[in-house]
């Protein structure tokens, strides 16, 4: 799925990416703005360990880890959640508020 900005990029080529990490499920939408141009913004809809058919554009919010080093990620860090040797990290959105912005 794309969208089209209603506004000219004018400024130097570039790769734009916005991620949206949510607690329980995230997103990516990534652009190639070029001078002059009205940039497509598209959603990543094919991600690792998701079915062939899915086209769903958000992911597990999870990640699996083996000797404190990322292994997998989204779907595929599912099939580790019961799996001894790997620490599995899911819900980590809900501890990045830092205190400074506590009520």
């Amino acid at each position: 799925m794309a969208y089209r900005s209603t506004k000219k990029y004018e400024r130097n080529e570039t790769i734009i990416l916005a991620f949206d990490i949510g607690t329980t499920h995230s997103a990516v939408s990534f652009s190639y703005a070029y001078p002059g141009e009205f940039p497509d913004i598209r959603s990543v809809v094919k991600w690792p360990g998701q079915p062939e058919a899915s086209g769903d554009s958000k992911i597990p919010t999870i990640v699996a880890y083996q000797g404190g080093e990322a292994k997998f990620f989204g779907a595929e860090a599912r099939e580790y959640l019961d799996d001894e040797d790997f620490e599995v990290a899911r819900w980590f959105k809900l501890h990045l508020h830092p205190e400074s912005m506590k009520f």
